[in-house]
């Protein structure tokens, strides 16, 4: 009977929730209908969206909750009854309740008491940068983009807060939570956010991976009640960008004769007074990149789904097609919930390549730089008719002199050994080719057990490997440098990675002003690691030659097809693994939104192969302070500020970037044969090869940060400014020499600290007036670096790079990290026309002991601004970004490299006659050695490049609506078109990084781009 009564309830219940059907029309502000739009019963998966004229229809229970949501727009909720309802949706504008992500959770920004910095995807969006460091330039404080090269597939680094140590100043990368220190795998399409976490408070939960700052980045998740697929294109024409002004032909013959470094019988015997090669101009061609992106997502009430898949062609504009870099990536993002209380989530992605390059960077074998140093009298090729002798006598030699498609030989200078070597011989000689696949992601489970508490457990996941192969024909670029035979080389290596974490992030609310969050967790990480090398080489030795491979053709160059008397060469094959275990935890709170604090701490284990037991766990605390002045009652009347809060913070963060493989533990070489007597017998013994160091302990980071964050003008305006002092002590550092100590090796010690300081600024305007909408936005960052202490045994660590001259890179205390050290030229004397360098040691000699500091590549401050508006259904943006106070030593020239070209720069400021007051020294001075090693070879590398003009035009919805579009934007753009800067070498903004920070060896300078592109959504 009770059984009955309760079907009867029940069904009178049901009968009780009355149906109603409701329609109407959604519209945005400007009255046009708007597609679309999802229209949704709350609490359910009863829903609809908008037709192609902003209608709808939606039957549902009277009373019911309905809720109107679009991206970019405000989320309406309205109560269902029998009618119409017609809604407005209004843009949102809001920012103080915006979410920014943080380690293993989120906030929302009016909370943040850290330094973080986010840039969203509309900040990088149709831009035509091609991995996601790119984003980052220019659109925050602090955060400095540098690379070495502009080359099809080469991947910036990211500076935050200057640089560190004397190892590795790269910051740790996370992924939807996955720890990783290479992004080369994600699409900037595909990226929703990424946030910066600058200060060591906001770090810190990273602990010994965030030394060097955090760069969190969320790939793009469907928005719930959108559905819709979208396509994005972009066709680029690009053309190298700045390129220096060197010497033609007549002015190279009057530098050559007045240095007396080419007689004038050599350039009447081989010059026809006619040939002015630009070799710049022969060596690039304007060459195509296009991009396409397809993406799909879908969500409701229950779960979502996103999926892309991207390509990219980009091909270089070196002449032919020898560097050339192709990329398909793509994502899966995905999230279910299985009951109120478990929801499931995983984001994956993929990435395969293939790249192809052609030599630069380097002091010896650079294409960039062959093209300023070959002279101008050589013509490109010359017909096998007209060889000059010294060709001639090259091939009768036995050497091989490499041919174009049409026969003809690529020439080499008749004008005396000058190791100047033809771009063509440089682009051919050689072949070298990259491929690669990296799938990676994360996998989730959050358990909301109570509301105030979920639990997630993660695992995280990377697989890699990557693949070299490369080649050189036999070949002659000069008298002194050629090849007679092949040489092979391959390598593989691919690498698994994979992460568990388990957290719980605990939210409540006390007698509604007390907000308390509470995070605890772990985390075990393991990398795997394998790779072999090899290669084989011919020989030569007299008249016997052994090509090395059985058929002198491009496709015999591989291994199979060696021959049985060539040199081979195995290393690697070893496995490797390195694990990690950590324990972290977060508590923040807030008192009614006006006094927050936060504190953390994160203690990290390092693999017993990195640091000894003793010394291998690290601890990394973190303390953060805020206060919105905005909430007090004594700002109350000052209606024109909306939010004002000052911040405050302390934190340490750690990193081991310099270590590897057992590099503190005491080593013993055996089989070392030594004679023990006097006769010629010897023995074999052992002997101390590592004296050890087990007190060795992590590279710790300092910071303290001072920061006001401002918002007013009914948040029109935001403003704010940071001042931090970061020191960084106990630096990983080899070679020091301790005392009674002969005939080993001194394993690594902690022996230097780092300290960066600065101030950064970020402010911004948003506004319209009527229908048009404009916005500006800048920011300017401000960096002293110096190293503060090296080990007493240590003067200074120079660079492992040479620049041709010798080392121009130390690490010196009282110095910048990484500074130039040559010598210092005060002047030109008027009547010899020779240097003048500084005697620093006042003993009328100029040696080694004369040379000091004469440079640093380390910006006295980096900024960038974004303006953009929009009127009606156009936009325009334009964007750029410089740095300010550099320094870049131009390493062209060489005492081996005497009768190469030269920047016009030293030709037109040059000594020529008695009572000259010249710039620069006559051709062929005394000291020449000295002088290329000095100060007149640094310039100033500041440098503003405007990186983006574009124009947009969005097709008006009601033509759209016929062809069952809901949005179409084409646009183009002129991206890295100026350049503003006095540096008179090829792109100030890519020179030498690491160690030999900004030696400007031939590095590939960046393209300027016309783009053409449209962004379609169905």
């Amino acid at each position: 009977m009770a059984l009955v009564l309760f079907l009867l309830v029940g069904f009178t219940s049901v009968l009780a929730q009355k149906q109603v059907k409701i329609s109407g029309k959604i519209v945005d502000e400007q009255n046009v209908p708007m597609i679309g739009v999802s229209v949704l019963e709350k609490g359910t998966t009863n829903g609809i969206i908008t037709d192609l004229d902003g209608n709808y229809v939606l039957k549902t229970n009277e009373g019911s909750t309905i809720v109107y949501s679009y991206v970019g727009y405000i989320t309406q909720e309205k109560k269902a009854f029998e009618g119409a309802i017609n809604i407005t949706m209004k843009e949102d504008s809001r920012t103080l309740d915006e979410v920014v992500v943080v380690g293993y959770g989120v906030q929302k920004k009016s909370s943040v008491t850290g330094s973080i910095s986010s840039v969203k995807a509309e900040d990088f969006e149709n831009r035509t940068i091609t991995n996601a460091e790119q984003a980052l330039q220019g659109k925050t404080a602090g955060v400095q983009i540098i690379s070495s090269s502009a080359a099809p597939g080469s991947n910036p680094s990211i500076r935050i807060r200057g640089y560190s140590s004397n190892a590795s100043s790269n910051p740790l990368y996370v992924v939807d939570g996955l720890r990783t220190n290479d992004i080369s795998n994600i699409d900037p399409n595909d990226i929703e956010s990424m946030e910066v976490l600058k200060d060591a408070a906001s770090a810190a939960i990273y602990g010994a991976q965030a030394g060097n700052g955090v760069v969190l980045i969320t790939t793009r998740k469907a928005k719930k009640g959108i559905r819709r697929i979208s396509y994005d294109f972009q066709m680029s024409s690009q053309t190298l960008g700045r390129t220096p002004k060197v010497l033609n032909a007549q002015e190279y013959v009057n530098y050559m004769i007045e240095g007396n470094l080419i007689p004038q019988e050599t350039i009447d015997k081989y010059w026809d007074g006619k040939t002015d090669t630009d070799w710049i101009n022969e060596t690039f061609e304007a060459s195509m990149m296009q991009r396409h992106n397809v993406n799909f997502q879908g969500a409701n009430e229950n779960g979502s789904l996103f999926a892309s898949i991207s390509y990219l062609n980009n091909n270089g504009p070196v002449v032919g097609n020898k560097d050339v870099f192709d990329r398909i990536t793509g994502t899966i993002n995905a999230d279910y919930k299985i009951k109120d209380w478990l929801k499931f989530t995983t984001n994956n992605s993929f990435s395969r390549f293939h790249a192809q390059s052609v030599s630069e960077g380097s002091a010896t074998e650079s294409l960039m730089l062959s093209t300023i140093q070959l002279d101008p009298l050589t013509p490109v090729t010359y017909s096998a008719d007209k060889l000059p002798d010294t060709m001639i006598n090259y091939k009768n030699q036995g050497h091989t002199l490499l041919q174009n498609e049409n026969g003809d030989y690529y020439s080499i200078s008749p004008y005396g050994d000058s190791n100047n070597i033809n771009p063509y011989i440089m682009r051919d000689r050689a072949t070298t080719k990259r491929e690669g696949f990296i799938f990676s992601g994360s996998t989730y489970l959050d358990f909301t057990p109570i509301k105030e508490l979920v639990i997630t457990s993660r695992l995280g996941y990377r697989y890699s490997y990557n693949n070299s192969y490369g080649y050189i024909m036999p070949n002659l670029t000069c008298s002194d440098l050629y090849q007679d035979y092949v040489s092979v080389n391959a390598s593989s290596a691919n690498t698994t990675y994979w992460q568990w974490e388990n957290f719980a992030n605990y939210t409540k609310t006390f007698a509604d002003k007390h907000n308390v969050n509470a995070m605890i967790g772990m985390s075990y990480s393991s990398n795997t690691s394998f790779g072999v090398t090899g290669g084989i080489n011919g020989s030569r030795s007299g008249d016997e030659l052994d090509l090395g491979i059985t058929k002198l053709d491009p496709n015999y160059a591989y291994f199979a097809y060696q021959t049985g008397t060539a040199t081979r060469t195995v290393s690697g094959g070893e496995k490797r693994r390195y694990a990690n275990l950590s324990y972290f935890g977060r508590l923040s709170y807030d008192y009614a939104s006006k006094y927050f604090a936060q504190f953390t701490l994160r203690a990290d284990a390092a693999d017993l192969s990195i640091l000894p037991l003793q010394k291998r766990w690290g601890y990394f605390p973190a303390v953060s302070v805020g206060w919105v002045l905005s909430n007090e009652k004594f700002m109350e009347n000052l209606k024109s500020i909306s939010h004002l809060k000052l911040r405050g913070s302390w934190g340490q963060n750690g990193s081991i970037a310099g270590l590897s493989d057992y590099a503190y533990d005491a080593t013993i070489l055996s089989d070392i044969i030594y004679p023990m007597g006097n006769d010629v017998s010897y023995d074999t013994g052992s002997l101390l090869s590592a004296t050890g160091n087990y007190e060795l302990k992590w590279e710790t980071s300092e910071q303290v940060d001072l920061g006001i964050d401002l918002r007013m003008l009914n948040d029109r305006l935001s403003f704010s400014v940071d001042y931090y002092e970061k020191k960084t002590k106990d630096l990983i550092v080899t070679g020091i020499t301790p005392s009674l100590i002969v005939g080993n090796t001194t394993s690594p010690m902690n022996a230097g600290n780092v300290k960066n300081s600065g101030f950064e600024f970020e402010a911004s305007w948003r506004d319209n007036i009527k229908d048009f909408n404009y916005s500006i936005r800048a920011n300017i960052a401000t960096l002293k670096n110096k190293v503060t202490y090296l080990h007493e045994t240590l003067e200074r660590i120079e660079s492992a790079t040479d620049a041709g001259i010798g080392v121009m890179n130390f690490f010196e205390e009282g110095h910048p990290i990484w500074y130039m050290r040559g010598y210092k030229c005060t002047g030109i004397d008027s009547q010899t026309g020779d240097p003048i360098f500084e005697d620093l040691t006042d003993d009328k000699i100029i040696g080694d002991a004369d040379q000091t500091e004469i440079g640093s590549a380390i910006p006295d401050f980096t900024y960038g601004i974004t303006l953009t508006a929009a009127w009606k259904g156009f936009d325009l943006t334009i964007f750029g970004s410089g740095s300010q106070g550099n320094d870049i030593f131009v390493g062209y020239n060489r005492t081996s490299r005497m009768k190469a070209n030269t920047l016009k720069e030293f030709y037109d400021g040059r000594w020529t006659k008695v009572g000259d007051n010249a710039t620069y020294a006559r051709s062929n001075p005394s000291n020449y050695d000295k002088y290329l090693k000095s100060s007149k070879f640094v310039f100033d590398g500041s440098y503003f490049k405007i990186k983006q003009i574009q124009l947009g035009y969005n097709l008006p919805k009601n033509l759209l609506m016929k062809v069952y579009l809901s949005n179409l934007r084409l646009y183009c753009s002129l991206d890295d078109f100026f350049t503003f800067t006095k540096y008179p070498g090829f792109d100030p903004e890519f020179t030498s990084t690491g160690s030999a920070m900004g030696l400007d060896m031939g590095s590939y300078p960046s393209s300027k781009k016309i783009v053409f592109g449209l962004n379609v959504v169905f």
